[in-house]
């Protein structure tokens, strides 16, 4: 990602008086963008922060937030909150969990007040830059995921550029609209800017049909719960080229209200980058699955997260993620697990899931949590949060095999998944006392 964000956004980044982003009534041109980048850039340096700082960064609206991040992703790390976070969230998520050194939020005037928090550890790395976003708000519950670690993103993001380059076609789209109102959106709007020569359109749901019918966007990118809203506030139609969704699968109903609202268009899925698994980018009921570079995550030997492109292929999305191809349906198992240099892998039928220590971890260790059903979720996490972590698990049921939940404490990153009881291996019972001894 580190190839994307300066080479794109900060060297390629035009003075131009063409729109570049909007956010309901907030509109800014190419110039007007690079101009609050270098204020809140002289900002911060008065300020005394430093590239080995955390910090917290909340908005009124998408543009301003997207505009500070810009300029803090330079020199420090960046964890993007959604406007109007509770402070209590803020305080449980931010401070305690990703001990941030600073919160800044930006005001709805412009201006933005600067939070300082005594005795909060730096990074050790202060020549990387590193961000974090929230994950799930579009639900309309802030944070109910969870703030997933940087470098963990960069190639699914990478990934996910790829796949929305094949859904939009090798023409350059002027105009996209996306539907934002309680989230961040640093990464969405990193993707569509990378690809688009145009604008970004970010709209609240109440004024959804002005913004359509003003900017004449073609083509709409947004995940399915804000799509499921938006079609309680349209009341216009309106013509799309193409819909593209992210994250969770789209339901019938909703795709079936999309396809009459916006006269027929393609309805395309690209999953975002908070899912687990495969990264895909199909077609819904348009013929034969598209091929496309995107592969499987596994970590090195030494660290370093990767990709695996086995064949390449893609699976038309339905109800659940990969379908088509008869794997991660709602009762799978995991048939394994097996202990690796560097990690878990678990086996579900004869396709293989990684569990892995991220960064080199050393102290993680496996949990077995009990579940109603008689079903184990198995997570990796540091002893020390072991009990916050199993709470947490214990009352999210998960509705398939895929890692749903992302738990990052200390700067590690957990995930779940449903397994048997019977199917472990000894070696976790004996890999749990030699971490905790």
């Amino acid at each position: 990602m580190e190839k994307i964000i300066p080479n794109t956004i900060f060297g390629e980044m035009r003075e131009s008086d063409d729109l570049f982003l909007t956010d309901n009534s907030v509109e800014y041109t190419y110039t007007q963008v690079k101009e609050r980048v270098k204020a809140y850039t002289f900002s911060m340096q008065r300020q005394g922060i430093l590239k080995c700082h955390r910090l917290a960064l909340s908005g009124p609206n998408t543009v301003e937030t997207w505009c500070f991040f810009l300029a803090a992703i330079r020199y420090c790390s960046v964890v993007c909150f959604p406007p109007g976070l509770p402070k209590e969230m803020f305080e449980r998520r931010g401070r305690d969990v990703l001990n941030v050194n600073y919160h800044v939020k930006i005001k709805d005037d412009g201006t933005f007040l600067y939070e300082f928090f005594h005795n909060q550890p730096t990074r050790k790395t202060p020549g990387e830059y590193h961000f974090w976003w929230s994950s799930g708000t579009s639900s309309g519950t802030p944070m109910n995921d969870f703030a997933i670690l940087d470098r963990f993103n960069y190639d699914k993001m990478e990934l996910s550029i790829v796949g929305l380059k094949k859904v939009l076609g090798d023409t350059p789209c002027k105009s996209i609209n996306m539907n934002t109102p309680q989230n961040a959106s640093t990464s969405e709007i990193i993707i569509t800017s990378y690809i688009l020569g145009g604008s970004v359109h970010c709209t609240s749901f109440e004024k959804i049909d002005e913004t359509l019918h003003k900017y004449k966007p073609k083509f709409f990118y947004s995940s399915p719960n804000c799509f499921k809203k938006l079609m309680k506030y349209m009341t216009k139609p309106y013509s799309l080229e193409k819909v593209v969704y992210y994250g969770a699968p789209l339901e019938p109903k909703t795709r079936k209200e999309l396809k009459t609202k916006f006269d027929n268009p393609e309805v395309w899925c690209c999953f975002g980058i908070t899912e687990c698994g495969w990264i895909s980018v199909g077609t819904e009921g348009l013929g034969e699955p598209i091929h496309t570079e995107q592969g499987r995550p596994y970590i090195r030997e030494d660290g370093r997260y990767c990709w695996e492109y086995p064949d390449g292929s893609i699976f038309e999305s339905e109800d659940y993620i990969h379908e088509e191809n008869g794997i991660w349906y709602y009762d799978y198992r995991a048939d394994s697990i097996q202990q690796t240099s560097n990690g878990y892998k678990v086996y579900v039928e004869d396709v293989e899931h990684y569990y892995v220590k991220r960064f080199n971890l050393t102290d993680a260790y496996i949990n077995v949590v009990d579940d109603v059903a008689s079903l184990y979720y198995v997570g990796i996490m540091p002893e020390h949060h072991k009990n916050i972590v199993r709470e947490e698990i214990t009352h999210n049921k998960l509705k398939s095999a895929i890692p749903t939940k992302y738990y990052q404490m200390d700067n590690i990153e957990f995930e779940t998944v449903k397994v048997v009881r019977s199917k472990l291996p000894e070696m976790y019972d004996k890999f749990q006392l030699e971490q905790q001894k």
